[in-house]
């Protein structure tokens, strides 16, 4: 089962990415409220683009004269004068779909995974597996909040598992507390970009750590490439395809999928693989189940 196990490795990262783009965004949706799809531009003083922002145009000038964030220390600001606190709080609360493209620095593989939120739901799913040999290409996880889903689209199967977390909301990352944000510049790809450094503490279910970001924002004020410091070193996410809207049955489980659960033993430590009602599978129903997961490794 390492496939199963990479798999919701995999697709938890992705939905964490995903998150995290909300993560430091408050709980104001933002934006005009007589035009709630409208997105980030120069029109409306609101939003970010607009060059009315309390860095007193600093970020206006050519970056290169801002400090370059790898080399130097960044130009600390205010959380509400952040374009990217401001895009995300934009973003918050909104119905949308993003593809993502993550690499970590020094490796040749990358993830790509196309991911949708909604009212507290989120969806992924991976569009392009190239980590390493075990390819859980086309592979989806769903969290409706109180459950969440680990689907197998070619083989019409998923898993169902409780959420333990009591909160509501489809998101088990969140931002508790951003700590500080520092503006400066930092090339990716030939190209400078205005850049902020967000340090925040996160909280993945009940373990809280400090977290290091730094968004490389576009000319449209809009995050391009995150940059987030990890124990395994630094994941680069390419941001793309930002949509809001969003079909609202990515985050419905297929009628003619069949559902499974895990079924814990009274002792804590056995388990069993049973359907969705509880019923635990027969030899002959494990077997079929093995083999058709077996076929898509």
């Amino acid at each position: 089962m390492r496939l199963y196990k990479k798999a919701a490795a995999v697709l938890l990262a992705a939905a964490m990415a995903v998150s995290m783009m909300t993560a430091c965004g408050g709980s104001n949706g933002g934006g005009n409220p007589e035009n709630p799809d409208s997105k980030p531009g120069v029109t409306d003083p609101e939003k970010p683009g607009d060059g009315k922002d309390d860095n007193k145009g600093d970020d206006k000038k050519d970056d290169t004269a801002l400090p370059d964030l790898d080399k130097e220390d960044g130009i600390s600001i205010d959380v509400q004068s952040s374009k990217a606190y401001r895009y995300l709080q934009w973003l918050n609360g909104k119905s949308y779909s993003m593809t993502t493209s993550t690499t970590v620095a020094g490796s040749a593989g990358k993830l790509v995974t196309f991911s949708a939120v909604s009212n507290g739901k989120t969806y992924s799913k991976v569009i392009e597996d190239g980590m390493d040999s075990s390819d859980v290409t086309g592979m989806a996880m769903l969290n409706t909040g109180k459950y969440t889903y680990q689907m197998y689209p070619k083989v019409k199967i998923a898993f169902k598992s409780e959420n333990k977390s009591s909160s509501s909301s489809g998101s088990a990352t969140k931002s508790d507390a951003v700590l500080n944000v520092k503006k400066g510049s930092k090339t990716y790809n030939g190209k400078t970009y205005y850049a902020e450094e967000v340090t925040a503490i996160v909280s993945e279910g009940d373990k809280k750590t400090t977290q290091v970001m730094t968004y490389c924002l576009n000319e449209q004020d809009m995050p391009e490439y995150v940059f987030t410091k990890t124990d395994g070193g630094v994941a680069i996410t390419q941001i793309s395809d930002l949509k809001t809207d969003i079909d609202q049955k990515l985050f419905e489980v297929p009628s003619d999928y069949e559902i499974y659960i895990t079924v814990v033993g009274k002792d804590g430590k056995t388990s069993y693989v049973a359907h969705e009602n509880g019923a635990p599978l027969t030899q002959e129903e494990f077997e079929e189940l093995t083999k058709k997961l077996s076929s898509i490794q």
